[in-house]
């Protein structure tokens, strides 16, 4: 009985601490860097709170608070309004929640004509 409590329990234990190194991975994976007008200015949010310095990714991209990407080989890219990046550099369109939104208004206005 004590040798099925142990190896319940180590089940338990490995189970856990590889569910714990999975959620890591994806936190930093889906972390989105997001450029958005505010008050006439290009701003960069992340979860929701704007940068206040450049952020350096790991892939040795940077990120300005006005939404200009430098790559580490030298070329910029300028993000647009609802444009984002993610953690590993990879260049995004508009949030899905936004993009939504846009193709509702589209539809709006096709239904009013």
């Amino acid at each position: 009985m004590k040798k099925l409590v142990s190896i319940i329990g180590i089940c338990f234990l490995f189970s856990n601490l590889m569910f714990a190194q999975s959620n890591d991975n994806k936190e930093v994976s889906n972390k989105q860097y997001c450029a958005m007008l505010r008050d006439g200015v290009m701003k960069v949010h992340v979860d929701g709170i704007y940068l206040t310095a450049d952020v350096t990714l790991s892939n040795g991209n940077v990120i300005t608070t006005d939404g200009t990407v430098i790559k580490r080989e030298g070329g910029q890219i300028v993000l647009n309004n609802g444009e984002c990046v993610d953690s590993l550099g990879h260049l995004i369109g508009a949030p899905a929640e936004k993009a939504a939104t846009q193709k509702d208004v589209i539809i709006t206005k096709k239904k009013k004509h």
